[in-house]
């Protein structure tokens, strides 16, 4: 397995091989005379051309460094910069140009490149990190954290969380993106737990995957989606597999002490009323679904958890199985489409919340599953 970085560090082992996002950045000489040391190896190996000393070329990137002073490098360096930024989903590889053969220090060709500390796809030997974490505290600059999300988070907004941080999920680097918990189903029936990035993310509106590690996935596993979604083979995230998008944890519990996720079923407690609802997210917030309203979440005293929408699912996957559409199914099904009272339909819908998740697609499996005294455990 290829492990040339962890997070945005070189490994200490020599670069030997290149996944398919990954640039190896190497010091040359403006003739391009790739004979020695990492450029030799970079024109055996990554396609470096003979006789072109700047610039790309093959899976790698040459900066001139045979000067007889560190400022003549400057312009290549500042050229360098923009090109990393203009290819936000290539991985560049720096070594430690320029501190070889050309004889100068880490501490005098490092601050050159400092623009790129924040630049996420830029990685770096760890000499060159300790320099940058110097001028940091010289700075006065303090270590940045996971971005923070006080809204609720839908499919629409997990899509374009997705989008954005798209090169941040593939190369694991986990403390750059926002932290959410997520929920979804297996094929085995099951409720599967993960977090936003870690093992997760939305391939299109409708088309949600999980990464794991364990072998029993490996005949799963659809690789093309890796490269096709982090233009890589994404070596550190193990087998990908479409599953269904089942809900992200919201900031309330019920009155057990559960966290509540997005497609539940609660009895909500409100301004001295009940009422039996899905949970969603409207403008942004959390809220209960009503006919051409909600309720805030955030205004209710207490909640009972009831069950979930994620029943009678379709295993072969569609855009209806998102939790908006199964959330307003549920409503129109119990209060009709005009938010009648109750309707006998209730108690049967909530029946089929409470055994969730599952694919039955007709009622007896249902009937026969209660009369057994079945429980299925859909809290987390």
């Amino acid at each position: 397995m290829v492990s040339n970085y962890k997070g945005r560090k070189l490994s200490t082992e020599s670069i030997r091989e290149l996944t398919r996002c990954e640039v190896f950045v190497f010091g040359s000489n403006l003739e391009g005379k790739h004979r020695g040391g990492a450029a030799g190896y970079a024109c055996r190996h990554f396609g470096a051309t003979f006789g072109q000393g700047v610039g790309p070329q093959g899976q790698c990137y040459a900066i001139p460094t045979m000067f007889e002073t560190v400022g003549e490098m400057i312009p290549y360096v500042q050229e360098f910069i923009e090109y990393v930024k203009d290819h936000p989903m290539n991985r560049f590889l720096i070594t430690r140009l320029g501190c070889g053969i050309a004889g100068f220090k880490d501490h005098q060709v490092a601050p050159l490149f400092y623009e790129l500390r924040d630049v996420n796809n830029a990685v770096f030997a760890l000499e060159w990190w300790l320099i940058f974490f110097d001028i940091d505290m010289r700075l006065g600059r303090q270590e940045e954290k996971s971005p923070e999300l006080n809204y609720g988070i839908d499919e629409e907004e997990l899509v374009r969380l997705s989008r954005m941080y798209r090169y941040e999920i593939g190369a694991a680097l986990n403390n750059s993106y926002p932290h959410i918990k997520i929920r979804y189903v297996d094929g085995d029936g099951k409720f599967g737990y993960t977090s936003f990035g870690f093992g997760f993310f939305f391939h299109s509106p409708w088309e949600f995957y999980v990464c794991s590690k364990d072998e029993k996935y490996k005949d799963q596993h659809a690789d093309y989606i890796f490269y096709d979604e982090f233009h890589d083979e994404c070596p550190n995230k193990g087998y990908v597999r479409r599953v269904h998008f089942a809900g992200v944890r919201t900031p309330f519990k019920d009155k057990r002490g559960d966290y509540i996720y997005t497609g539940d079923i609660v009895r909500a407690y409100f301004h001295g009323a009940s009422y039996v609802l899905p949970v969603g997210v409207i403008h942004e917030e959390y809220a209960l679904l009503l006919d051409n309203h909600c309720i805030h979440m955030s205004e209710c005293s207490k909640f009972d958890r009831l069950g979930t929408v994620f029943y009678g699912l379709d295993a072969e996957f569609n855009d209806d199985q998102l939790v908006r559409n199964r959330n307003g199914r549920f409503f129109r099904s119990v209060y009709g489409a005009f938010a009648c009272p109750p309707t006998s339909t209730l108690g049967k819908e909530l029946l089929k919340a409470r055994l969730t998740p599952n694919f039955f697609t007709d009622n007896i499996p249902y009937i026969v599953l209660n009369e057994l005294g079945v429980e299925y455990n859909w809290r987390h």
